[in-house]
C-alpha cells in the first residue's frame, strides 16, 4: 500500500510546523476561520507558509505544501489570502458551491462533513477543474472540522471510491494505522488527535500518528 498523504491541520506555532515537516508531514493546514479557536492573522500565516517552503527536506521526499482553510468565506477574504499569504491550496469547509471553489483559478480541496451517503453524492460535483482531492469529515452541526468526531467507517469507505479522497474526523495514533489499512485513503487528516490544546500540536502525538501512518501502509 501506497503510504498516504498526511495533512495536519490548525497550526499557530513556526516550531510546530518546523517539527511536523521533519516528522513527515506532508500538507500544513492553516485555518483563516475566525470562529474557529485555530484562526490565525495573514502575518502569522504568511510566516508559517514561507517555513513551510524553507524546512529542509531529505533527497526524495516529496514538497511540503501550505493549505489555506476557509468556512463559507466571502471571495475577499480569499483573494486577501492568496495576495499576502500566498498558500499552496485552498481549502473550503463550509457550504460552498463548485463554481466558488474554482473561481480563484487556484488548487483547491473541498470538504464534505457526512452524515449520510446522500450527502457524498455531491463529492463529484467538486471534482475536476482546479481540485486536488477531497476530504470527508464528521458532520457537526456546531463546528467545522476538528471536533475529534469519528466518521463512521461504512460510510467513510464508500464515500472514498473517487480518487485523493482525505479521511478526516477523529483521527488519533490510537486508531489513525487501522483504519488506513482498512479504507486505504488517498490522504489523512488530523488536527485535535496530535494537540495538547487547539492549535499547539504535540511533538509526541505528532510523530505517533506518523509512525502509524507508515506502518499501517508498509504492513
Amino acid at each position: 500500500m501506497k503510504r498516504p498523504w498526511i495533512k495536519v491541520c490548525g497550526f499557530t506555532r513556526p516550531n510546530d510546523v518546523r517539527t511536523a515537516i521533519q516528522s513527515g508531514v506532508d500538507l500544513i493546514g492553516l485555518n483563516f476561520c475566525t470562529e474557529s479557536p485555530r484562526a490565525i492573522s495573514f502575518g502569522l500565516g504568511k510566516t508559517l507558509c514561507e517555513i513551510t517552503h524553507a524546512t529542509p527536506l531529505p533527497q526524495g521526499r516529496r514538497k511540503v505544501r501550505s493549505v489555506a482553510v476557509f468556512v463559507n468565506p466571502d471571495d475577499d477574504l480569499v483573494f486577501d489570502v492568496l495576495k499576502h499569504v500566498r498558500p499552496d491550496i485552498l481549502q473550503f469547509h463550509g457550504d460552498e458551491s463548485p463554481s466558488f471553489c474554482r473561481s480563484f483559478k487556484h488548487p483547491f480541496l473541498k470538504a464534505h462533513q457526512l452524515s449520510s451517503a446522500l450527502q457524498a453524492n455531491a463529492i463529484p460535483d467538486y471534482l475536476g477543474d482546479f481540485s486536488v482531492g477531497y476530504l470527508i469529515d464528521a458532520y457537526s452541526a456546531e463546528q467545522r472540522g476538528g471536533t475529534g468526531r469519528r466518521l463512521d467507517v461504512t460510510l467513510a469507505k464508500s464515500s472514498l471510491s473517487h480518487e485523493r479522497g482525505f479521511l478526516a474526523g477523529g483521527l488519533t495514533p490510537d486508531n489513525v494505522g487501522e483504519l488506513v489499512r482498512v479504507l486505504s485513503p488517498f490522504g489523512v487528516d488530523v488536527a485535535s488527535g496530535v494537540e495538547e490544546r487547539p492549535g499547539i500540536k504535540s511533538p509526541k502525538l505528532m510523530a505517533a500518528f506518523i509512525e502509524a501512518v507508515n506502518q499501517a501502509s508498509s504492513s
